[in-house]
C-alpha cells in the first residue's frame, strides 16, 4: 500500500494527492492491512517484478454486514 501511494505520488501521471505520507501514520496503513487479511480482500497485480496495482477492502465487525466489503481501497500505477 506505501509503495504504490509512493509509485502514484513520484510517476508521471501521478494523480495522488500529494502530503499523503504526513497524513497517513504506519499505525493506520498496519490496521487496514491487519483487517484486510483478517476478514477482507488483498489482491496485487504485479508486472517485471513491479506493483503496478492493488486492491484492499474488509468486513465492518458489525455482523449484520458480514457479507459487505468496506472501505476499499484501490491503486493502480500511473503508467499503467
Amino acid at each position: 500500500m506505501v509503495a504504490m501511494n509512493s509509485i502514484a505520488t513520484t510517476g508521471v501521471g501521478g494523480e495522488f494527492r500529494r502530503g499523503w505520507q504526513h497524513e497517513v501514520p504506519a499505525q493506520y496503513v498496519a490496521n487496514f492491512m491487519r483487517q484486510s487479511a483478517r476478514g477482507g480482500l488483498e489482491l496485487v497485480a504485479e508486472e517485471a517484478g513491479g506493483i503496478v496495482g492493488e486492491i484492499y477492502a474488509y468486513t465492518p465487525r458489525i455482523e449484520c454486514f458480514v457479507h459487505v466489503l468496506s472501505e476499499l481501497t484501490i491503486g493502480v500505477s500511473p503508467a499503467h
